[in-house]
């Protein structure tokens, strides 16, 4: 879990000004009550940050379907979808709000989170993002409102797109010691 920037801040100015309070008063009582609200400047944003990542994470995704970049917002701005590309930009990060943006084939479309992904996402990573199509600013460009975004396998070549986890051979099974015995017997 990760705090935004300025909520570090805060947290930084907020402690300055205590201990700059506590140099110029010399008051304990001052000091051990301003600890507990410093305490508080930290825990509350992770705690809120924890709190919607859980819930985003709950998010049904089962009827967004997989989508072409170039073909993102043809069917209509609040349609569920599923694209995945290469992080092409990482943007808002330092707000937890990245703004990612992710291209395939020439086509890009910007993913705009709610609330930072659990796992850190970089450029040149392949990603699978779920969110709703959504109109922007004046020019009404469609983005993607994020739900998910995680880092997948890159498709391979060979298999046209449709990763197989089960490539390796399996071990022949090897019969126990207790049948080889019961055979040998009879």
């Amino acid at each position: 879990m990760r705090m935004s920037l300025p909520g570090y801040a805060a947290f930084g100015i907020a402690a300055l000004m205590v201990t700059l309070a506590f140099i110029q008063s010399r008051d304990l009582r001052l000091f051990l009550t301003m600890l507990p609200m410093l305490a508080a400047l930290l825990v509350i944003p992770l705690l809120l940050t924890r709190m919607n990542q859980k819930a985003m994470a709950n998010v049904d995704c089962t009827g967004a379907r997989l989508c072409r970049l170039d073909r993102v917002g043809r069917d209509g701005s609040g349609k569920p979808v599923r694209v995945r590309g290469t992080v092409e930009r990482v943007s808002f990060a330092w707000m937890n709000r990245p703004h990612i943006t992710i291209s395939e084939g020439g086509a890009s479309v910007k993913v705009i989170m709610f609330t930072a992904p659990p796992e850190k996402i970089m450029v040149g990573d392949y990603v699978e993002a779920v969110g709703a199509v959504r109109n922007f600013g004046l020019t009404r460009e469609k983005k993607i409102w994020g739900v998910r975004v995680m880092a997948i396998p890159r498709r391979t070549q060979h298999n046209k797109g449709h990763v197989n986890h089960n490539t390796e051979k399996k071990p022949e099974p090897q019969p126990s010691e207790a049948h080889s015995r019961n055979r040998a017997g009879a």
